[in-house]
């Protein structure tokens, strides 16, 4: 939800910031893509199906299968359930959360002059390339890098954290 809403910032403050960086953005000015909408659902029905096991099962979906099985992905999977289970309402945000964009018109952000850098990866279906894209296009000084598969916080954590650090002290 951080790109969406710093999009929105900037929507209204086009110079408010000097450096962007948009990790993994899920929309802009159109609703979320079915794929992320059936997501969506399955975490809130998830939510309130009662058994923490159901709910792990959907939640250990966004760990690679790589990680998979790990005491860091257990770990994960314990803190984000215990989030969700602590969060009263949330089955209702979620379901709410496809229908919602983060600005009326994307467009708006052609005035942002900061740099920024917009950052995605292949084959996730909750933030899509496409719309990484076209907010990199959007930004008259976006740099763009897609990552080749999701779970990049698990996969390729260094990476991220060099790539960031480099483009914020350039």
């Amino acid at each position: 939800m951080g790109a969406g809403a710093l999009c929105r910032l900037l929507a209204d403050d086009p110079d408010r910031f000097e450096w962007l960086v948009f990790f993994l953005p899920a929309v802009l000015d159109t609703p979320r893509a079915p794929a992320a909408r059936e997501r969506l659902t399955a975490l809130a029905d998830a939510v309130e199906s009662g058994p923490d096991e159901r709910l792990a099962e959907v939640v250990a979906l966004d760990v690679p299968l790589s990680a998979a099985g790990t005491p860091a992905a257990r770990a994960y999977v314990r803190q984000r359930v215990a989030a969700l289970r602590g969060h009263h309402g949330i089955a209702t945000a979620l379901r709410t959360l496809p229908d919602l964009t983060a600005l009326a018109d994307a467009e708006a952000l052609r005035k942002v002059t900061a740099p920024a850098l917009v950052l995605a990866c292949q084959g996730d279906p909750q933030h899509p390339v496409d719309v990484a894209e076209r907010l990199a296009g959007l930004l008259p000084s976006a740099t763009l890098h897609v990552y080749d598969e999701p779970g990049v916080l698990w996969t390729a954590r260094a990476d991220l954290r060099a790539r960031i650090a480099t483009f914020l002290n350039s």
